[in-house]
């Protein structure tokens, strides 16, 4: 997948364009707001939101993680992207399994 790799100061961070574009696309399009709406799974302790585990779930099959072992090494390099939606960086594999 092509990222985009910019050097701000002393920090380097990388972005997947095409993530961004479709996290845009999904947020102007309602998809999130849709899905928040729709999703009532219980939870006992919230870490993130479901809305952000959904996103969660939309960016690793954009990024193409065929297991949830692989958000742990893509994902986490995806943090503008994570800003973007709101959160620090996407929830590791302990986290995202709770779904």
């Amino acid at each position: 997948m092509k990222t985009i790799t910019y050097e701000a100061a002393a920090e380097q961070e990388t972005v997947s364009a095409f993530l961004m574009m479709v996290l845009e696309f999904g947020d102007e399009q309602g998809v999130f707001d849709l899905l928040e709406a729709w999703l009532d799974v219980k939870k006992t302790e919230v870490i993130y939101t479901r809305l952000q585990k959904v996103q969660t779930v939309m960016a690793s099959l954009v990024m193409g993680c065929k297991h949830t072992n692989a958000v742990n090494a893509i994902l986490s390099q995806e943090q503008t992207a994570a800003l973007y939606v709101g959160m620090e960086r996407f929830p590791d594999q302990c986290n995202y399994a709770t779904i």
